[in-house]
């Protein structure tokens, strides 16, 4: 499991939206910075205000930004989640008769 996070932080009186990738860690967090054109981490103090965002994009570009990323997205087909659906159904309904069943 990627414990990694990514928040985006909203500037709107200078248009802009700062994204962080970031692992938190007791006392501080794994902060990720892009330098040179490679990701780089850095450990930043819990009480410190030092972490920096990965990246800073201007809201002229924002919304093109998130659409280029989501459909780059996996797509999942109709038929992958009807089956996982069909899985699902089977399984609770196996579940409900071992939770609710009748005494006898």
């Amino acid at each position: 499991m990627n414990e990694f996070k990514i928040e985006v932080v909203r500037r709107p009186g200078y248009d802009l939206y700062e994204i962080y990738l970031f692992k938190r860690h007791p006392g501080g967090v794994e902060n990720a910075t892009i330098k040179d054109g490679e990701i780089k981490f850095s450990f930043v103090k819990e009480d410190s205000n030092k972490a920096k965002p990965l990246m800073t994009i201007s809201g002229l570009f924002w919304a093109d930004f998130v659409r280029a990323v989501a459909e780059d997205l996996p797509n999942i087909s109709k038929k992958e989640v009807d089956a996982e659906l069909k899985a699902t159904k089977y399984h609770l309904e196996d579940m409900r008769k071992i939770v609710f069943k009748e005494d006898k």
